[in-house]
């Protein structure tokens, strides 16, 4: 009886065994027992590895104006009064330089003639195809005695972007403007040659253009 009882008990205790190892084979997953995940790995699979930045592929208008920094040029402003009264004076009785007040400094004779409703005042037009209007004035100059005339054309900021002298298309003393009129994109001049003092005036007409980066007259 006793050796009946104790292959009773073995078998028992064999038969848990095998039980147990069944048990614990299922919460196996490839021959490895499953184990908790910890809080960094739980932290890791819930965020998941850091992907690269997706930047979006620039347009061809970005790229371009990135190539070109980013800044667009802009057309400057029409020439004002303002930029006339300090404009560059041409190198005629005296040697060119930035007008005060219209008027070369220390002269008294030298200067532009500005006044407003006369006919000789300033034409503002894009003369020279800049995209912006610049000033066709008259300059006079000659001390005691005036000389013949200058047309200058004045461009942003005052600078001088050309000259044309009366000189150059008259033999006598004086030659002064009367009118200036647009004509699109020249300006029509009538002026009156004279000798000294005024004797023997002759008027004279023409044309004044920006051709081949200059100022050019050209006589009826």
């Amino acid at each position: 009886m006793k050796n009946t009882a104790m292959g009773k008990s073995i078998t028992v205790v064999a038969g848990v065994a095998m039980a147990a190892l069944l048990v614990g084979g299922c919460g196996t997953q490839g021959g490895q027992p499953e184990r908790a995940a910890s809080p960094e790995q739980s932290s890791v699979e819930t965020t998941g590895t850091p992907q690269p930045t997706a930047w979006p592929t620039p347009t061809a208008a970005t790229t371009e104006q990135t190539q070109q920094g980013g800044a667009t040029e802009e057309t400057p402003a029409d020439v004002t009064v303002e930029d006339l009264l300090t404009a560059v004076s041409p190198d005629a009785c005296q040697p060119s330089t930035r007008m005060i007040d219209g008027m070369v400094p220390l002269t008294t004779i030298d200067h532009i003639e500005y006044e407003p409703g006369h006919p000789w005042s300033p034409v503002y037009l894009d003369m020279a195809g800049l995209g912006y209007r610049q000033a066709l004035s008259v300059f006079a100059c000659g001390g005691a005695n005036f000389i013949p005339n200058y047309l200058m054309l004045t461009g942003s900021g005052g600078e001088l972007i050309g000259v044309v002298s009366l000189s150059d298309h008259t033999d006598t003393d004086h030659g002064d403007v009367r009118s200036m009129e647009q004509d699109g994109d020249s300006v029509r001049v009538t002026w009156v040659a004279s000798g000294s003092a005024g004797a023997n005036p002759v008027e004279r007409s023409g044309t004044v253009r920006y051709e081949d980066g200059r100022l050019v007259y050209t006589e009826d």
